[in-house]
């Protein structure tokens, strides 16, 4: 996970797909929403124009089930 959306510039489009599989819940229950934006902008800036973005959306109730598994999430759902 990059550190700041300065560290975006660096990114180089280099794909055509990327997939991302069940990823999105963990990256926002360790990162927040920040994180979140910050992960769609790196995926952004990484596929090439015309690329494809495949993502499996986690359903809020995956959430529930796993809220205790990161520190910064104990207290969101409690």
């Amino acid at each position: 996970m990059l550190d700041n959306d300065a560290d975006l510039s660096m990114i180089v489009a280099e794909y055509h797909t990327i997939v991302a599989f069940s990823g999105i819940k963990w990256i926002h229950l360790n990162f927040g929403d920040q994180g979140l934006q910050r992960f769609f902008k790196r995926l952004y800036r990484t596929l090439l124009p015309g690329g494809r973005l495949i993502l499996e959306p986690q359903p809020w109730s995956s959430y529930r089930l796993k809220r205790r598994m990161t520190v910064k999430t104990r207290s969101v759902f409690d």
